[in-house]
């Protein structure tokens, strides 16, 4: 029997956010479909009459955490004015997220780990990554278009910006007494939006 009209859509979505929580909690490889059926309160059978399999399931939760931080960053980025103002946006909503969400980037940097072994979630975090770069390198263009930003290479000054929300994200994931986040993306600000004026 099919699922009614419109519910469809609501219980796989249901089914994708409780896969999220089983990760956060357990690990991409330690957790089974009967445990994703458990949080999701539905049996295995449902599960797989909308995931063909477990990679597929687990490649939609990834998708998902895209998609939101993708909007999240351009809902940012399109209420800044000038060029400094969008770097800063870019690089202040990806801090947010994971203020405001920790278990965001620990399931992130799971679906990272796997990549090495999962050809097809390497290629989506590399088009995830191709994405970002493209709208740095893209605003650090009209930067310096404008007259706001000095004559440089805006692709590898956005990979550095990429690199230092990266590096920063991931060593609190791992240590949150490390050091603050909030004065970490003050310091991300200021190194780039430094170097781009300088």
């Amino acid at each position: 029997m099919s699922p009614k009209v419109g519910v469809a859509p609501k219980r796989r979505a249901e089914i994708i956010e409780a896969t999220f929580f089983c990760i956060a909690l357990k690990g991409y490889s330690n957790i089974t479909m009967q445990d994703i059926a458990d949080s999701a309160g539905v049996s295995k059978g449902v599960i797989h009459y909308y995931f063909r399999n477990k990679e597929e399931l687990f490649l939609s939760v990834f998708e998902k955490l895209v998609r939101d931080l993708d909007g999240h960053i351009a809902r940012k980025v399109e209420r800044a004015k000038t060029p400094p103002e969008k770097v800063c946006a870019i690089i202040g909503a990806v801090f947010e997220k994971i203020r405001e969400n920790k278990k965001f980037q620990v399931v992130l940097v799971d679906f990272w780990a796997q990549s090495t072994k999962n050809p097809r979630l390497m290629a989506a975090n590399a088009s995830q990554y191709a994405r970002y770069r493209h709208l740095a390198k893209k605003i650090i263009a009209e930067g310096i278009r404008d007259g706001y930003f000095k004559e440089c290479d805006p692709a590898r000054v956005a990979s550095a910006l990429i690199g230092l929300i990266e590096g920063f994200t991931i060593q609190w994931i791992f240590d949150e007494k490390a050091f603050d986040l909030v004065r970490a993306q003050k310091m991300t600000e200021e190194i780039i939006i430094g170097f781009l004026k300088e």
